[in-house]
């Protein structure tokens, strides 16, 4: 008989007070013990909607993957700070980010990422850090929106081309927190769009442009 993975055994969560603190313990027969989550404060009709949302997320996550404590652990803290107690960080992703980057292929150069492109990964991160914290801006996902990327990019003290470069690498690892991670950025972020500018190549009003014929003549001219 084939086996059914759209349906798991489901967890048992229950919520205590401890310490004069709420916990969460999950419990599942997958795992020996039970996974404690301290929870903080606040209302019990906050925490039980906290609690059927996570048995429905957990259930469904879980969904044909092995079921470990250590990997429930991940989800579940991954879980409540990012939409329970809303203090998850988009840093504490960057690493993993980056490391999609290093294995990105240029199929324009036939290559992979330089070093020197990584780190202005690394940089433009580093400066945005500075403009969340001089802003008092939680780097919580849904608080990244067009108005916080456009006022990074007018933050930066660089020549403008360079601040086009360091703005389009931070909205690549924005738009990866929110496609591939699937974060609560807020999708305003795609709004936020600048342009490299270069200097004014326009012909002379007399210029004339020669074709590849009058250009191959003038060659054989020359070598004549």
């Amino acid at each position: 008989m084939k086996e059914d993975n759209s349906y798991i055994v489901p967890f048992d969560i229950a919520i205590t007070l401890e310490g004069g603190y709420y916990r969460l313990n999950i419990t599942h027969p997958e795992y020996k013990g039970r996974i404690r989550k301290r929870i903080g404060n606040g209302s019990q009709e906050k925490h039980q909607t906290l609690l059927s949302h996570l048995k429905v997320e957990l259930e469904k996550h879980f969904i044909g993957t092995e079921i470990t404590k250590e990997a429930v652990e991940s989800f579940v803290k991954y879980y409540v700070d990012m939409y329970y107690k809303k203090s998850a960080s988009i840093f504490d992703y960057f690493p993993e980010f980056l490391k999609s980057k290093q294995k990105t292929y240029n199929e324009n150069t036939e290559k992979f990422l330089t070093k020197a492109s990584l780190l202005t990964y690394e940089r433009t991160v580093a400066y945005f850090q500075k403009y969340l914290a001089a802003k008092k801006i939680k780097p919580y996902p849904a608080n990244i929106n067009r108005d916080v990327l456009d006022g990074y990019f007018h933050y930066l003290k660089l020549g403008l081309n360079y601040r086009v470069k360091l703005h389009g690498k931070l909205k690549e690892f924005v738009k990866y927190l929110a496609k591939e991670k699937g974060f609560p950025v807020h999708p305003s972020y795609e709004l936020s769009v600048f342009s490299e500018k270069y200097d004014n190549q326009a012909p002379k009003e007399h210029d004339i442009a020669l074709s590849r014929t009058q250009i191959l003549k003038l060659l054989q001219f020359q070598n004549s």
